[in-house]
Formats: structure tokens, sequence, C-alpha cells
């Protein structure tokens, strides 16, 4: 059949698809007879098993990773690959697929996983067809003639209308419809006949690609040998011819790879051959076939269009867009003509990427991308081959990036590039090359530092693929001049300005990830190959970053975006790892601008224009508008490991170059800043960027930590001690939750690795009083480290502490003079980086900034706003800049700089500090803030030189001063922790007393009923732990109830008013002095002879809307007819209560006397008795005594002589019969009885339910069942199944997101978050449901994944703060991708065991919701 033939019967085949059978189909297209068909292609199918999984997962699909077993940390396993035996005692994680992304299962791929981790379906050998069969079977030859044929008609096809988007031609025709243009409508006419071909063209290449895409689903379905063989096809080289001349090798593979973008373009299918490729890829070959072509043709899955949007001259809105490089003259000719009409009033544009379908697909599997770049590499020893950095790179520079799309396009190739460099043996070959590129010169590279002129550097900075993916990856120039459209409203305007944040902090993400996984190849930091790496990337930047900065625009918008160089940060980033050698600002500078190969004038220039675009950044996000994605505030850094801010890199990068310019960078830092600060017309605080650049190296160290881990010098130690001396007195003072929680506040808890800086940072500080706080100034003004929780951490420390802090201290603070006091001794936390900016401060003849502060007074001073005002005005000033001006003090002090415009200025600031003090009307307090002001600049002792004896003796008291005071702070502390402690837990309990309500302070009258709040909630507690035997349900419902009261009384109207005008929390009542919830209302029994309904009325409502469904039965039964039986009802509860108070006696006896509960006791006792008297038929009566149960022995003694009768001294005889071998404790319980007061005058009490045994086997059972460190933990319950009898999560298909399983930790019983029964049904979540059916509402759970914890009082709940496993300083673990050893740093802390016991036992779980009332959640969980 020749090539016309073939192409006619292809085109009348893919006409007739929808009406041809499966067998049909196949039979014509290869031209083979259906005995044919079934003989050499059916009959394999279900033949043999696949060498390699790659089971599609989809949206919500459950898989595993395995990061003991994994090569990879981007692999996963399918739920039919994963077998629990295989992996135990490993670190396994549930992975869930987002909505973005899809995954394929990498199941005998050993490029990811090892070996022995596959499942026994994948072990096999590799999928082998012989040649033979190939050769001499004619249906494998039809099969890849019509391949070919078809294919090629395909692209023959596409190859016409591939300038044409899918739309443009309906688009045209629609516009040249509405602009009725004669001369448009002529042209388009001439061309009509053209322009049906395109369509006819679109038409049947759709019709052939549907054609050959269900010819391959028919062949290779279920069909290993017949799939491996249509990936032979595909890419199998042939020869194409090039203008008629010349001749090239190509394949069907990597034609349809070139044709990616504009097939999305302009055919958009839903499906492309990317879905047979888990199938092709049986044949390692073509894996390696696939990662060459896309690494040849990345260009070819992007395509740049440009959007039109018209308006006409009867404001019409005409839309259409078109490809940038379009070829088609007729086409171009005609989009010419339209936007030359004369009815177009307005035409606007922009720039946009096409990114072909397949390559989210293609990025799953270019895991080994950096292998075959260095394969190909080698095979023509040329980095032609590393062109898919730079063709993004330039692309990017055509679009603007504040969008959506933008923000697609970037995640997606960011994304494609760290699953690349997360393959550890493409990083280990890269440093390979390296050696094989210098060859005998690689012992100078890592013994010495390369000259940036010499041979090898410069082959280095071409031929690496190391350097050249870290340096190429993003752009270094600005954006290309492109007309910018962004919205008018203000909301979008921040949502543009977002996009361009959040955008630059995935791509400096994806460097510093490389950055890092490059680094920790090498022994050290500062060894020499890795400083030749890092002065590789910098020469780079150096040289290749745009020397300009645009400030021609007034949108922020705009300046943004035609000033953003997304290479900017990733060059900050390695200068920050490169002058952590250095403490000599002179030393630094001459090295890197050495290894920049520029002379100075251009070094200078080229980082005074980076030190602009970084300005413009922080001003305009340091706005009034809250940019949490640039501060790092927003929630989504808690899921970034180790990451820096936005604005932290820029802060790092200002510090270094004032670091590095000294005088001259601190003028240009604040010239800049005052420029661009005056183009915007905005007010930002100088002074406080200048005083964080001096007084904490904050940014620099997060910019630089996560990157370098551990390998910190002495003088970034140094700086890391300066962070956190004022942790070091939560050290002292606080326990260790506080203390965890102040240092997460202090330092991010997920940008850095803080335990072992934390350690080490405390031993530098010792106790060298550098503690620091302001009451008056905002915190971040005084101590920039502090600003994102200033006033949280102020008032923490304030309140608890109470350090001395003087108005001297408050104004100015004391930490700098101390650090230059004591500047190159152990003593001081001044770092040589900063030291050296302060002298550069000091030494800056311009003194810009303080000419502002002076000015600004000068003109407050002048103005005509009244003294009142003025004086404000001045105070508001000074306030707002006294840490800089203190700052330029000291430091022309310390420098003995002798600059006479600080001196000069300073002096006219001290003497507007006199003028106002002696104002008459001027108060004590803003006096004595003046006094301040001018003490500060008469006080020379601070430059004065005391001989060494004097200086010895001034310390010693000094510091016995200082730990005199620290000592009654540590007790008065104490104390307040301990009144602190009591306030909280409500344990605090007022002595009853008879004589005033405690609400309205009004005497009671002899008539007055008085009434006190109990809480009553039910538990099965003492059944799950089995600590008293129960027999029937008699004894389960009469141990039931918990009761807790803080003795407190009231009127009952007073009462009344106040539970009728609170606003409910939940379904409770709270006390309205101590703020205790309460359910129930007791009368006072010693004021009423007989019990009335009247009395109980408010008790049973307050007590009715509190029950739950599951104890609507305590009412219900007591129902006989229509008609309720109070004395049956009371009887129930009276008995439950009493029978929770002698729990209460018998498990704590100390306690209990310490709440005086003897008193509330006594008043139950009393009331029953009145009961009694009108009630036959009793709950105890029914109760059934056991030989070993002391609690019912008492309960039923009571009951006889002193509830049926009064007979006190039988009642004590017969206590001393129950307890004859404790005398001494029949007599307490007697006396808890009937006496007012009762002292315990021994410890030694063998109590029948010893409460700190409960606690300590409860313990025991946790750390037995749990484990003692989460590693253990792990392996043991994390692969263990939800124990729920419905479970369908790991069997059938997800509909709804997984959030993990947990652990219940009353019964032990694991369960899934969330439904995960019938996902159709809206019911309860399995927590809510668990609590419900089984805990009386009420639980806590134990998240298996992180150890945090649910307290759940369904319908509500909170997490936790605290985690249940914890590190040394109190960090949860977090699932990353480490192996199972990596969590057994993460002890089990038995304090928070001890406060679950507590909260379980004691039924605190309304306490603790209403503490943490501001976390509180309700949901169907």
């Amino acid at each position: 059949m020749d090539n016309n033939n073939a192409e006619n019967h292809i085109l009348q085949i893919s006409n007739e698809i929808d009406d041809l059978k499966d067998e049909e189909l196949i039979s014509q297209a290869l031209n083979i007879t259906q005995d044919e068909f079934q003989r050499e292609i059916m009959c394999f199918r279900d033949v043999g098993t696949k060498k390699l999984c790659a089971n599609r997962i989809n949206e919500l699909e459950l898989s595993y990773q395995c990061f003991d077993c994994s090569k990879d940390t981007s692999h996963i396993i399918c739920k039919e690959c994963f077998i629990p035996e295989i992996h135990k005692n490993h670190a396994v994680q549930i992975v869930q697929m987002s909505s973005q992304m899809q995954g394929y299962c990498d199941c005998g791929d050993t490029f990811m996983l090892d070996r022995n981790s596959m499942c026994p379906k994948h072990l096999q050998k590799d999928v082998k067809v012989e040649n033979k069969f190939i050769e001499n079977n004619p249906v494998f030859k039809k099969y890849e003639k019509f391949l070919m044929d078809a294919f090629g008609l395909f692209y023959k096809k596409l190859e016409k209308f591939k300038d044409y988007p899918h739309d443009l031609l309906e688009n045209i025709e629609n516009i040249i419809k509405i602009l009725n243009n004669e001369i448009l409508d002529i042209y388009f006419d001439s061309n009509i006949i053209y322009l049906v071909s395109i369509k006819d063209s679109i038409s049947e290449a759709k019709q052939i690609h549907s054609l050959i895409f269900r010819t391959l689903q028919i062949i290779t379905n279920d069909n290993i040998i017949w799939g491996y063989l249509t990936g032979k096809i595909l890419k199998q080289e042939f020869q194409i011819s090039i203008n008629q001349k010349q001749l090239r090798s190509t394949s069907l593979l990597e034609q349809y790879l070139q044709y990616n973008a504009r097939l999305e373009g302009c055919l958009q299918f839903q499906q492309d051959i990317s879905t047979f490729f888990p199938l092709f890829f049986q044949d390692d070959d073509f894996r390696i076939c696939l990662s060459t072509c896309v690494i040849q043709n990345f260009k070819n899955f992007y395509a740049l269009v440009c959007s039109y949007e018209l308006i006409t001259n009867k404001n019409k809105e005409l839309k259409f867009q078109v490809y940038k490089d379009t070829k088609d003259q007729k086409l171009t000719d005609l989009i010419d003509k339209i936007l030359a009409c004369s009815q177009i009033e307005e035409i606007k544009s922009r720039n946009s990427l096409i990114q072909g379908a397949i390559i989210q697909k293609l990025f799953l599997f270019m895991q080994r991308g950096y292998i075959e770049m260095l394969r190909l590499y080698k095979t023509v020893q040329s980095p032609i081959h590393y062109q898919l950095f730079s063709v993004v790179s330039d692309l990017i520079l055509e679009i603007p990036l504040i969008d959506f799309p933008s923000l697609q396009i970037c995640n997606s190739y960011s994304y494609g590039i760290e699953l690349m460099a997360k393959c550890e043996k493409a990083i280990n070959e890269q440093i390979n090359q390296i050696q094989e590129i210098l060859q005998e010169d690689f012992s100078a590279f890592k013994i010495q530092l390369l000259n940036p002129k010499s041979i090898g550097f410069q082959k280095l900075l071409n031929e690496s693929l190391l350097i050249y993916s870290l340096t190429r990856r993003h752009p270094c120039q600005q954006l290309k001049n492109c007309v910018l459209y962004y919205p008018s409203d203000v909301q979008q305007k921040e949502l543009c300005l977002n996009y361009s944040v959040i955008i630059s902090q995935k791509i400096l993400s994806s460097f510093r990830y490389d950055l890092k996984q490059i680094l920790l190849i090498f022994d050290h930091l500062h060894s020499f190959d890795a400083q030749n790496i890092l002065r590789l990337i910098l020469h780079y930047y150096l040289n290749n970053l745009i020397n300009s900065f645009v400030l021609k625009y007034q949108s922020p918008i705009q300046l943004i975006a035609f000033n953003q160089v997304l290479s900017d940060r990733n060059f900050i980033t390695v200068l920050s790892i490169y002058l952590l050698n250095f403490s000599n600002s002179q030393d630094a500078y001459n090295n890197v601008q050495e290894l920049s190969g520029l002379d100075k004038t251009q070094f200078n220039q080229i980082m005074h224009q980076i030190l602009k675009r970084t300005l413009l950044n922080y001003i305009i996000f340091q706005s009034p508008v809250c940019f949490e994605y640039y501060k790092g505030d927003q929630d989504y850094w808690k899921n970034l490991e180790n990451e820096v801010s936005l604005q932290q890199v820029d802060v790092a990068y200002i510090q270094l170059y004032a670091f590095l310019f000294q005088e001259f960078g601190i003028y240009h830092i604040v010239q800049g800043f005052i420029e661009i600060q005056q183009h915007l017309k905005q007010k930002i605080n100088l002074s406080f960027l200048i005083c964080k650049i001096a007084q904490t190296d904050y940014d620099l160290i997060q910019c630089v930590g996560s990157i370098t881990g551990n390998q910190f010098n002495e003088q970034f130690q140094k700086g890391l001690a300066k962070l956190f001396q004022t942790v070091f007195y939560s050290q002292t003072f606080y326990n260790l939750n506080e203390m965890r929680t102040l240092l997460k506040e202090f330092s991010y808890e997920n940008k850095i690795d803080l335990e072992t800086l934390i350690l080490s940072s405390c031993e530098i500080n010792l106790d060298n009083g550098q503690l620091q706080l302001k009451k008056e100034l905002k915190l971040h003004i005084y101590e920039p480290i502090y600003a994102s929780y200033n006033e949280k951490i102020k008032e923490k420390i304030n309140d608890k502490l109470q350090m001395q802090n003087d108005k001297f201290v408050e104004i100015f603070g004391s930490s700098l003079e101390y650090e230059l006091k004591y500047y190159g001794t152990p003593k001081s936390t001044l770092t040589n980086i900063r030291y050296e900016i302060l002298k550069a401060i000091s030494q800056d003849q311009n003194q810009y900034l303080l000419e502002i502060i002076v000015k600004d007074l000068e003109n407050n001073l002048q103005s005509n706003k009244g003294l009142i005002n003025q004086l404000d005005a001045t105070l508001k000033i000074l306030q707002e800049n006294a840490i800089y001006i203190n700052l330029l003090y000291l430091s022309n002090q310390m420098f003995s700089s002798n600059n006479v415009k600080i001196q000069h200025l300073v002096d006219k600031i001290q003497h507007y500090s006199q003028v106002f003090i002696l104002l008459d009307k001027v108060n004590h307090t803003q006096k004595l803030f003046f006094q301040v002001y001018c003490s500060r600049f008469e006080n020379l002792s601070f430059t004065q030189n005391l001989n060494q004896k004097e200086q010895q003796v001034t310390e010693t008291k000094s510091n016995e001063n200082h730990q005199n005071n620290k000592e009654q702070l540590k007790k008065k502390f104490n104390l307040m922790m301990v009144n602190f402690s009591n306030q909280i837990t409500n344990e605090d309990l007022s002595k009853v007393t008879d004589e005033i309500c405690q609400l309205c302070k009004l005497a009671f009258e002899n008539n007055d009923l008085q009434y006190q709040p109990i809480l009553i909630q039910y538990s099965n507690i003492l059944e799950q732990l089995k600590i008293i035997e129960v027999s029937s349900k008699t004894h389960l419902d009469i141990l039931s109830a918990h009761v807790s009261n803080c003795n407190h009384t009231f009127h009952l109207n007073c009462l009344k008013k106040q539970m009728f005008d609170q606003k409910q929390k939940d379904e409770y009542y709270q006390c309205p002095l101590c703020y205790s919830p309460y359910n129930f209302i007791l009368p006072d029994p010693y004021q009423i002879q007989n019990i009335e309904i009247v009395q109980f009325e408010i008790c049973l409502e307050a007590f009715i809307e509190s029950l739950s469904s599951h104890n609507q039965q305590i009412l219900e039964k007591h129902y006989l007819d229509t008609e309720f039986n109070l004395y049956s009802f009371l009887d129930e509860i009276l008995s439950q209560i009493l029978c929770n108070l002698m729990f209460q006696l018998l498990s704590d006896i100390k306690t209990f006397i310490e709440k005086n509960q003897h008193l509330f006791l006594q008043k139950v006792v009393t009331l029953m008795r009145l009961l009694y008297q009108n009630l036959n038929n009793r709950l105890i009566d029914n109760i059934k005594t056991s030989e070993n149960e002391t609690l019912f022995k008492i309960v039923k003694i009571a009951q006889l002589y002193l509830l049926k009768q009064t007979n006190l001294n039988q009642f004590k005889q017969n206590l001393i019969i129950l307890f004859h071998q404790q005398n001494y404790f029949a007599q307490v319980i007697f006396q808890l009885f009937t006496e007012k007061k009762v002292n315990l005058a021994s410890n030694n009490i063998v109590l029948p339910y010893d409460i700190l045994k409960i606690k300590d086997s409860f313990k025991q059972r946790m750390i037995n069942f749990l484990s003692i460190n989460f590693s253990q933990f792990f392996a043991k319950h994390f692969l263990t199944k939800c124990q729920k009898k419905k479970c369908s999560i790991l069997s059938s298909k997800m509909e709804t997101i997984f959030s993990g399983q947990c652990i219940c930790l009353i019964c032990l019983k694991k369960m899934c978050l969330g439904n995960c029964g019938n996902f159709n049904q809206k019911q309860l979540g399995n927590l809510q449901r668990h609590s419900i059916n089984n805990h009386q509402s009420k639980s806590i759970f134990l998240n298996v994944e992180n150890s945090s914890l649910i307290l759940m009082r369904s319908p509500s709940y909170i997490l936790m703060p605290n985690s249940l496993y914890t590190n040394r300083i109190g960090d949860q673990p977090v699932k990353g991708p480490y192996p199972l050893q990596h969590y057994s740093n993460f002890q089990i802390n038995l304090k928070i065991l001890d406060q679950i016991f507590d909260i379980i036992m004691e039924e605190k779980y309304i306490q603790k919701l209403y503490a943490n009332s501001q976390s509180l959640q309700i949901t169907l969980t």
C-alpha cells in the first residue's frame, strides 16, 4: 500500500471509528483477519506479570511511603503492593494524592526502592521478547506500519494549523462580524478557502488522534507483551528529511513530545500518550529514551501566547489569543488588520504560557533526569543538554509573575527540579563529574580556593551540571518590556502581590533544598571543595544579575513586577553562607570582589542595585496590609521544613551590605530606603531596620541555619546566644511546658532545628544579666527579633518574672551597652559582623537618618498645633527612635569616632529635652522621660576606664546583687506560679460560710435558702480502668457520676439572675465567683425541714439542659405516666454523688480534706436523710456488697446509721470494725462525716483506692501499650488497622480527605479520623461517635502521625497544646522523609501522661475546654 493509499485508508477508518467494534477496528486498521487478531494479540492478554507496577494513584486515593526502604523520598507504593510484613518496624506514612497531582506506584523500580521492599509480583526478571518474534511476526510488522503511517499523517495535519489556538478561528469570525469593517471583510473572504482548509485539518487531526489512541488502548489493555512491543515502536529511531536536504534521526515518541504544547493549545485533548507510559515502562530502555527526549525537547512543552482584549467604539469587549512565534503569514496579516480597524478604541495585551498537558506526568518519571543529562554530556562533551534550565528561565521573563497561571507554571517547574534533586545517586554523580572535568586539577579543588581566572574554574562554571543547575534555573534578568495590566480593585491588587510573593517563595525553597542536598555531601561547610562550589555560584550571579533598578512606576504591583529578579535571593542565600567565615569587613569585601572578577566600580554597582531591589521588597511588603507570606507568619510555613521567609532573606542581605560596605553601606541603605519610601508615599520606621541589622543576627541565622545545620563557627554561635539570652531565664524560672512555649514564640519553631543550638547557647550566656524588656515601647523597636510576638511575649515575661527595669532601661534598653562593654569576652554575644556594622554607623559622616529625626523634631516645635500636641508628637518621635539614638551614641563612644555630626545632632535632641523639662505643663511622667534622655547623653561612665581592681569589685558586687535579686525573684515567682496554678485548676476553694451570699455580699436571712452550684458529669472510667469491682447494672449506675464543686453559696434569686443573664458556653453555667462550670444547684439542707419540688425547680432546669441524649434516661425513668417522681430522681442523683465523694475520699484523702469536700459530704448526707423520710425504696438498698469493695461497705454503713437513723456511736463502731487494722483511718472517716474541721495527723494511711497507685498503674499501662519513644510507637501502631468494624478507608475509593488515625487513650482502640464507613451518609465522625457510644461523650485521642492530643467532649474539641512525645526542648515529631531511627529522639512525656490521667479521672474536660475557649472547635470529627 503506497503512502497516499495508506493516508486515505487511515482517514476512512477514523471517520467510521464510532461505528466499529474493537475487533473490527483493529482488523481494518492493521489489515489483518479476526483470527490473526485473536491468535497474535488477544491470546497474550493477562499473560505474565509486570516488572514495574506503575498503577495510577488518583485524586484522594491512599498510598504508602516507606523511608527505610526508599532511595528517593518522592516514591509511592500503592495499596496492592504494600505488604505490612515487609515494612515492619519501618518509618511508613500514608499519603493521599492531591487534586493537582497524580502519582504512579514505584514498586518494582530499583531506582526508587530497595529490591527487598518490593511485593512478590514485581520481583521477577525483566520482560523480554525474542527478536525472532519481532522479525517474523507479520501482525507486529503491520502494527508498526500502522503507527508510523497514522502518527505521520497526524503530524502532517498538525503542521497546517499549529499556529492556531483551539478557539482562534471562532473568535476571529465573531470579531469580524461585530466590527463590520469593509476592508477586513474583503480580506477575510479572499482567504476563506484557506481558513476552511485549516478547520478541516483540525477536524481530521482530532479523528486521527482518536483512532490512534483507541487502537493503543485495545492492543495494550492488560497485555504486557504488546505494551512492551508498542514502547519499542515508539522509541525506535528513523530518519526524516529537513529542508529536503538534511536528514536527522527522530522517533514517534520524540515527535509527539515536540508538538506537546501545540497539542494542548490547538486541540486540548483530554488524553495523551502519557496514559500508556506505565505499561511502556516495563522496558527500562523506554524510560531512558523518554528522559532523553524530555531533556532534549523541553522547550516544546511550553508555548508563549499573547492574549488580546479589544474595546470597540461601541464599548464591546472582544477577546482572542495567538502564539507569539506564529509563522503563518496569512494569519499574521489578518491579526494586524483586526488590530488596525478604526472601530477599535483600546487594545490590551498580555503574555502567558501554555503548558503541555503531558509535562505534569513527565515530571513524575523524571527522577533520573540529572543522570540522563550527565550521560548525554559524556556523549558530546558539551553542556548543550543542560538547556532545560535556561529554556524555562527565558520563558518566565516573558510573563508577569502576579497571577495564578504563573504560579502553576512555576510550581510545576520547581516540582520537577525538586524530584530530580531528591535522587542521591544523581547528586553523587554530579560531584564525580567535577572530578572528570578537572581531571588532574581535582586535587587542587579539594585543598585550595580556585582562582576565578583559572581554566578549571571557567570549565566548571560552564560545564558542571551541579553549577549549571543551581545558577541557570531561574532568570537573572527583570521582566522584559511588556504592557502590564492589573486589577483596580484593592483586594485584587493585594492578591496579585501575594501571588508574586508565593512564586518567589516557591522558587527560593526549591533552590535552597538543592543547595542543602549538595552541601551535605561535603565533610564540612568550610572545606575547600564546599567553598569552591559557593565561589562558582557567586561568580556567576555577580556577572549575570542585571545591574538595573526601575523606580518610574507608582503602582506597587508594577514596581514589583518590573524589578523582580528571581535569582536575587538565591544569590543572597549563597552569599550569606560564604560570609560566615569572615569577621573583618574589608577582608570580606576584597574576597568577594576578587572572586567576582569585576572591577570595584562594576562590583559596587551590581551590589547596590540588588540592595535597592531588596529594599523595595521590604518596604512594599512591610506596609499596613498584612503580607503574611512575605513575613513567614502564614500557616503555609507550618508545612515547610526548616524554611526561611522572604523578609528574613531580604534583611540578611541588608545586614551583609552594611557589613561589606561599612559607612558607605549604611548611607546607601538609608538613602535608598528614603528614596523608595518617598516615591511610594509610605511612612515606615527606618530606625527599626537599622537597629535590627545592628542589634541582632536573627535574620542572617534563619537565612543560613536551615541549610548549614549545626556547622556554625564561634561568631555564628554568639549570634545564636544573642537570640536565646532571654530564654535562659525561662530555664531558670519556668517549668518545662512554659519554657517550650516561649522557645517556640521566640524562634519560629519551624524555621531551624533549635535543640543543639539552645543547649549550647545557654552555656555561652551563663548568667550575664542580659534580660531586656520594655514596658512602654513596642518590643519590636527595642528588640527586633521579637517583632511577630511582641505584645504576647512582653506581657508574659513582665507578668511572670517582673525583672528589675528602671526608666532608663525601658527607654534605651541595656543589652547593647552590655555587649559593647564586654566585647571580645565570653560574656558578650556581639558578633564581629554586628561589631563592624556598629562601627560603620558611628563613622557615617552623613547621618542622614539622624538628620531626618532632628528635622522632624524641629518641624514639630515650629508648628502651630499647640503645646500639648507638640509635646505628644515630640514624645512619639523620641520613643520611636530611642533605640537608634542610643545605638548611635554608644557606637560613637565605643569606637571613639568623634563624629562631629552625631554629637551636634544629639546635642540638639538633648537641648529640646531640657526645654521640655522646664515647662510647667509637662507632667511628672513626661518630665521623667525627658530627664532620662538628658542623663543618657551626660553619662560618660561607659567610656571611662576603671582600673582592674575597681572593675573587679564593681562586677563582684553587681553579681552578688544580681544573685540576691534573682533568688528573691525566684521565690516570688514560685509563689506566683502556685497561686496562678491554683487559680487555673480551681483548687483555691473557699471555706463554706453560711453568713453572706458571695455574689451580692448581703447576709442570709432566716428564711433565705442558700444554694451551692455543683457539676455532675457521667463517666465509665472506673469501669474502664477496673478500679472497682462491679457485679450489676446498679453498681455501674451508682458509680457513673463524678461531682465537683467550689463550695460557694448564693441567694437563689442572685443565682437565678446570674444564670438568666449569663451567655451559656455549651450547656453549662459558670460560678459567678470562680467561673467553675456547673449544671446543678443544691439547696442548703440545714435550712429546710421537708423536701419539696419548688426547692428543686431551678436545679432540674439547669440539669436537664446539660444532659446529653445518651443520659436522658436518667430523667425518663422517673416519670410515672405524666407525673415526675422527684424523690426517686433525687435518690439516684444524691446516691451517685455520695458514692463519688466516697471514692474521692478513699483515693486521695489529703486532697479531699484540703478542698473542704467533707463539708459538702455532710450536706449531701443531711439532704439524703431528709429525702429518706419520704422514700421507701432506695437505690442504695439494691447494692450488694462484696468482700473486696470498701466503698460500698462504707456507703451501706452510712445509710444504716446516718441516713435511715442518726446513731453516731454505731456508725463509728462499724467503721472501726471495718478498718480493724487502721483504727486511725476509721476515726478520720468518722470526723469527715461529722465534724467541720478535720486535721490529718498522719500520712501513713493505706487507702483502698490509692490515687497515686492508680496513676502509676495507668502510666505503666500506657507506656507498655504505646512504647517509651516515638520510634517504637510508630513501628508498633502505625500500620495496625482501624478497629471500626465498617472501616473502608483502605479498601474503597476515597471520596473525602484522609486526616490520619487516632488512638483512644481510655480504651486504647485505634480508629480513623473523620468517618471511614459509608462516605455517602452524613454521619458523625469516628471520634465523636466513639466518645458518645463508649465514654459518655468524652475522651482524649492520640494522633498516630505526630503524637498530638485531641481532647473531645462531643460536639466540642480542642487540640491540646502539648504533645505526648517530645524531644529535649519539647518539640513534637513532624512527619517527614526520615528513617525510623530519626524518631527515637522523641521520648514519651510523663508529665503529659499525668495531665491526661488528671483530666480523665477528675473529669476536667469542661474546665479544659473553657480554659482554651479561643481554640475551641465544634465539628463532626
